[in-house]
């Protein structure tokens, strides 16, 4: 594929090249999860667990994520990008109706807003944001 050539380029195409992701899709998801970094986010990919991650670190794990979805998704973006913003278990629900569809998106976001009582689980509209 075509190399990235924007902001953490060298990082997100190393990441990309060792997981075998397009480094398109990385940039995509970095720039919908932390605007590359505004604010000063080093978890430039929102990966659980991070927020004391370099730049590096955070895009390693967020991508090595999206290699494992992308593998389970049977290498369906759309799905793929689902599951990194609601969890890898929204997967199966995509598989069962077909494919990503925004109804599973709500319905689960709907689910796991019960269980952990939030203010909205996820992001319905991610994956369409991603993807544009």
């Amino acid at each position: 594929g075509v190399a990235y050539a924007g902001k953490y380029a060298s990082e997100i195409n190393a990441a990309a090249n060792q997981f075998n992701v397009d480094p398109h899709l990385v940039a995509a998801v970095i720039q919908r999860e932390s605007s590359f970094g505004a604010k000063g986010i080093t978890n430039v990919m929102q990966v659980n667990g991070m927020n004391n991650s370099t730049v590096k670190q955070s895009i390693d794990a967020g991508t090595k994520m999206l290699s494992d979805l992308l593998k389970k998704s049977g290498g369906d973006v759309a799905m793929a990008l689902g599951g990194y913003n609601m969890g890898a278990g929204i997967i199966d629900w995509f598989k069962k109706s077909g494919g990503y569809n925004l109804a599973d998106m709500k319905a689960y976001s709907a689910k796991y807003d019960k269980v952990y009582a939030g203010d909205g689980y996820g992001d319905v509209g991610y994956v369409d944001k991603v993807l544009a």
